[in-house]
């Protein structure tokens, strides 16, 4: 099973897997060991998956022949939950991203979207922050954790994205950028009342929020 690639596109491929290639290693494999039972197939593959130095491209590899129950066991047990595990979130979510496009009824079209909503939540220009954030405040309205996406799963890199946007605020108030630091911070005057989620989240991870939310100068003269 070949390693992962990044940003491939094209048919069969998502942002973060060659999709198609990766699938069609796994069936050349199956095809050259002959007729195999279901459960054999199974067990094979799920030993290869642990055997190998790049869990996640494994699973993607060969998560439209895996049972919806097993592929989630692996996604939880061999990328988030292992011990000793070196992987991140980040490649826990795209994994779970990359499975929901080959094989929905093991990662739903609903957690394959949430998670692509959190990796959208990574590092980025304060513009670009602020918009994503804003956005994905809205949608957490309609969302509740699953089986995939637990609670202190999404809830941290939640609050990972609010610190960093804290921060990138607060350097916009230290070098004066005031109209840049007006328009990013804009959305936050829509929260009190309506998101108390967000409003939990933020007040615990950038506490000087509500002084940005109801900031109102005069445009003309920031």
């Amino acid at each position: 099973m070949a390693g992962h690639k990044t940003s491939i596109t094209g048919e069969g491929a998502n942002e973060w897997f060659p999709t198609a290639q990766l699938r069609a290693h796994t069936d050349a494999y199956l095809q050259s060991r002959g007729r195999i039972k279901p459960e054999h197939r199974e067990a094979r593959l799920m030993k290869l998956i642990k055997d190998h130095a790049q869990k996640d491209a494994a699973i993607v590899a060969c998560a439209h022949i895996l049972s919806p129950h097993t592929a989630k066991s692996l996604l939880r047990g061999e990328l988030y939950m292992a011990p000793g595990a070196q992987t991140g979130s980040d490649t826990y979510l795209r994994a779970l991203a990359a499975v929901g496009s080959v094989n929905p009824t093991a990662v739903s079209p609903y957690e394959a979207e949430w998670a692509q909503d959190l990796l959208s939540l990574a590092p980025q220009d304060i513009r670009s922050s602020s918009k994503r954030l804003e956005v994905y405040c809205k949608r957490l309205v309609t969302r509740s954790p699953s089986d995939l996406l637990f609670h202190n799963l999404v809830d941290g890199e939640l609050r990972k994205a609010c610190t960093r946007y804290g921060k990138q605020l607060s350097n916009l108030k230290l070098e004066c950028r005031w109209e840049d630091a007006f328009t990013a911070a804009r959305w936050l005057a829509e929260l009190p009342g309506k998101f108390q989620y967000m409003e939990s989240v933020l007040d615990a991870t950038f506490f000087e929020w509500r002084t940005w939310a109801i900031w109102n100068p005069n445009s003309l003269r920031i």
